[in-house]
């Protein structure tokens, strides 16, 4: 199980136990600490691909990340025209098409109009060489 904690910069791995729901094993995966904000920003949302990759957000970077989370190795990287990067997810019949949603909040009026009249889209990426999974459905 892989938890992103935006405000320290790190992303963390744990053990799932699926019967007990317990987490144990905390290990840091990714830590963007020591790498430039304007470049790296802060990760925020994320999702996995079927090589067990994580696909991470970076909030204010204009960046999604492929990262191995064995390594910590960044292994692609996807520059969009905004900054507010906020999440990302696999969709479309194949589950090959990258979904990644953006923000606009913190900019000002003239930051958006000048400089980002994008923040706030949502975009799709194709031919990144991945595949998601469908999302589980609640059972309960």
């Amino acid at each position: 199980m892989f938890y992103t904690h935006s405000i320290p910069r790190k992303i963390f791995s744990y053990d799932y136990d699926i019967h007990s729901g317990e987490a144990s094993r905390e290990e840091v995966v990714v830590d963007f600490t020591d790498k430039e904000w304007s470049e790296y920003g802060m990760p925020d949302g994320m999702t996995t691909d079927v090589m067990d990759k994580l696909w991470v957000a970076a909030f204010k970077s204009s960046r999604v990340f492929q990262i191995d989370p064995e390594t910590g190795k960044i292994l692609q990287t996807i520059k969009f025209p905004v900054s507010e990067m906020t999440s990302c997810c696999f969709g479309g019949p194949n589950y090959d098409e990258l979904y990644v949603t953006s923000s606009h909040l913190s900019l000002t009026d003239e930051e958006f109009k000048n400089n980002e009249p994008l923040a706030g889209s949502l975009f799709k990426v194709t031919e990144t060489g991945a595949k998601g999974r469908p999302a589980f459905s609640f059972q309960g």
